[in-house]
């Protein structure tokens, strides 16, 4: 999947951002998926955007956080936290003000998850989303292992390369100084009574050892999911879980706990896709 999205970077997500979509009344708040850091939007969602357009509902993506690091053909979440999470607020105005939706379903990849509840917290989020689904975004910091390494070692071999075809050097040092910050985890790391937080990873996960993925203790709006405890052989790392079908599963059934669904259970070693 990951060697489909490469050859488009900056292209089309296939199942988003039709903006005349309306929420049907199974699916009636609009879901806004929001990458990690280094991936564009075509890139990160191949699998998760058309098969929750597929289950009917209307999906919307974007990038973010290039301005910093301008360099072709673009990389996301460069930018400080505080002004990525702007690009979210605007995002989700205007998929309400195009939906007529009352409320938006974020799930965040990673970084996306952080700048996604800076938003919920600190630039007027709270009362316009029902739930913030995290994928290996961990809900704070406890540790403070090199970033950098860990972020170059898990980002799959294929997508590596096409940052390199595109003369792109991921400046994983700047990287680590933006989602390390301890000014913007005072903004990212509160719980909104009002938001509902599930977050989906792996045991397998790099950035899991950075103790933050389990849920806060007595927080009841707040759980923690394991893909691994769900389907014990696959062990997809960081930058590959968002085109695991476990996770993609996982995530559809956090968003409509009601009627859940399940995925094929397969073998993922790190990040094989």
């Amino acid at each position: 999947m990951i060697d489909q999205a490469v050859t488009e970077w900056d292209g089309p997500v296939a199942g988003a951002n039709d903006y005349s979509c309306r929420p049907s009344d199974e699916h009636p708040k609009p879901v806004v998926l929001v990458t990690s850091t280094f991936f564009s939007d075509a890139v990160a969602w191949t699998t998760l955007a058309p098969y929750l357009h597929n289950l009917g509902y209307c999906v919307f993506t974007f990038d973010y956080g290039r301005e910093i690091y301008d360099v072709p053909p673009g990389l996301n979440g460069m930018d400080p936290m505080e002004s990525s999470a702007r690009t979210v607020a605007a995002t989700v105005d205007r998929v309400l003000a195009a939906t007529g939706a009352e409320s938006v379903d974020l799930v965040g990849h990673s970084q996306g998850g952080m700048v996604a509840r800076y938003y919920i917290n600190a630039l007027g989020g709270a009362g316009k989303v029902d739930r913030m689904v995290l994928l290996s975004s961990p809900y704070r910091l406890t540790g403070s292992p090199d970033l950098t390494a860990r972020a170059r070692d898990s980002i799959p071999a294929p997508v590596y390369e096409a940052m390199l075809y595109n003369g792109v050097v991921p400046p994983v040092a700047l990287f680590g100084a933006n989602v390390a910050d301890p000014w913007a985890w005072e903004f990212i790391e509160p719980l909104q009574p009002g938001v509902e937080y599930i977050q989906i990873t792996n045991s397998a996960d790099a950035f899991g050892l950075l103790g933050g993925m389990p849920a806060p203790a007595g927080a009841a709006n707040a759980t923690t999911r394991y893909i691994d405890g769900v389907c014990p052989t696959d062990r997809s790392e960081h930058f590959s879980q968002q085109y695991s079908p476990t996770a993609v599963a996982m995530i559809a059934t956090a968003l409509d706990p009601e009627n859940p669904v399940s995925g094929l259970c397969t073998t993922i070693t790190g990040s094989a896709y």
